[in-house]
């Protein structure tokens, strides 16, 4: 996981009452635990955006509060990141979750941040695999969430056979 391309992290779709084992189990492997729980940091999703009405007012709610947890802002398309990219709040703003973009949307995104001068890290996310991660439009993406590293993670086939009894 940490050899190269972006960070690898899990989310928090894990199983009841094994959160903090698994997440232990990604940093074994050398992945990077996203989140342990909701107060960890703040994250702005699509519900919130729908609830504020847009990102730009979710994004001048944000001017307003002071800065005490890392802000990471989910964006749905590269119209929603220019917006972003291009509002005064986006130097609060860690982490930009780029959720369900297609390969090539990516690249753009990443192309977007370079023509504005920069900006937040970029994370990935939406039904990743591993073997996703060397695709080639993602150079330039700082870290992708798989939750498959938690949520679908499969079972060790562990047996003992014993041939005889001396």
């Amino acid at each position: 996981a940490a050899s190269c391309g972006p960070a690898v992290l899990d989310t928090r779709k894990t199983t009841p009452g094994y959160r903090r084992l698994e997440k232990y189990a990604v940093r074994l492997g050398g992945g990077q635990n996203h989140r342990l729980g909701l107060d960890d940091a703040l994250m702005v999703k699509d519900n919130h955006k729908a609830a504020l009405g847009g990102l730009a007012a979710v994004l001048a709610r944000l001017e307003a509060l002071p800065p005490a947890l890392p802000l990471f802002v989910e964006v749905d398309s590269l119209e929603e990141l220019r917006l972003l990219l291009e509002h005064p709040a986006r130097g609060r703003i860690q982490r930009v979750l780029l959720d369900n973009f297609p390969p090539a949307a990516v690249a753009a995104a990443v192309a977007l941040r370079q023509t504005l001068g920069g900006g937040p890290a970029f994370e990935i996310s939406g039904g990743l695999k591993p073997a996703d991660l060397a695709d080639p439009h993602y150079a330039g993406v700082e870290a992708a969430s798989l939750g498959s590293l938690t949520h679908s993670a499969g079972a060790l086939d562990l047996a003992l056979e014993i041939d005889g009894l001396p």
